[in-house]
């Protein structure tokens, strides 16, 4: 719509000359809303147009953002990530919820079901605009697949469709092992001395079948898994460690 539309004034039957003034007072008041209103049209549909927004979300580029990445992981702040993420892409926030609105009693556990699944779209997005941003709770959710076997070929159809949900195998794996060293200490004071260490030998059968390949049917496998921690002080503030071994060692 051309600036000529905009600036046609309207003559009221009879009107003065003062009239006319207070039409063209009116035809400007009119423009310039208008125009206010266009500007803040543009400027959303500007933002919609603009790339996802990823500036919180750990790049693995980066040199210290793998580390930061395992921090807060160990920390457990998937929500406060998430958050961030939701505040630097609003625009989208709307349009998406606009887009998945249905006609649904608006009740605290739709909005909230609503709201992860928005979620899960942000996660999706920013793995698929760049494959070194890996936000925390994409992370946590691939350990967690990791740990319950989540079968090979499901798996990679998972992150075929949805990078926001699954990483691969081989960077799991990679990760965990770098995060060992960047656990952080217990968040409680220690009983000195003492650490608590839990072992489980554990055997399974790997490729049994009903049938033979080159005169074999399987093999048998030996793992040992094993965890060791601190004990927290409060649970005895008094026990000396040291006194009690010197006395044991004294009998």
């Amino acid at each position: 719509m051309s600036r000529a539309h905009f600036t046609h004034k309207k003559r009221r039957a009879g009107s003065s000359s003062s009239g006319a003034v207070d039409d063209e007072c009116d035809a400007g008041i009119e423009l310039t809303d208008m125009k206010r209103r266009n500007d803040v049209l543009n400027e959303a549909i500007d933002v919609l147009h603009s790339p996802f927004n990823a500036t919180s979300v750990p790049n693995m580029k980066q040199a210290d953002d793998r580390q930061q990445l395992a921090r807060s992981l160990y920390a457990g702040n998937y929500g406060e990530s998430m958050k961030k993420l939701r505040e630097d892409n609003a625009v989208l926030i709307t349009m998406l919820g606009a887009q998945i609105a249905n006609q649904s009693d608006e009740t605290e556990t739709l909005l909230n079901n609503r709201a992860r699944l928005i979620d899960g779209m942000l996660l999706d997005i920013c793995r698929a605009q760049n494959i070194n941003s890996i936000p925390v709770l994409t992370a946590a959710m691939s350990i967690l697949g990791e740990f319950n076997h989540i079968p090979r070929e499901y798996h990679d159809a998972l992150a075929l469709y949805h990078r926001g949900a699954a990483l691969s195998e081989k960077w799991v794996r990679d990760f965990l092992t770098d995060a060992r060293a960047w656990r952080p200490p217990p968040s409680y004071d220690a009983i000195p001395g003492v650490v608590v260490a839990v072992f489980d030998n554990l055997s399974m059968k790997v490729d049994y079948s009903s049938y033979s390949t080159e005169g074999e049917t399987g093999h048998k496998l030996d793992m040992t898994n094993w965890l060791s921690t601190t004990v927290p002080k409060h649970l005895s503030p008094s026990m000396d460690a040291r006194r009690i071994c010197m006395h044991v060692l004294a009998l």
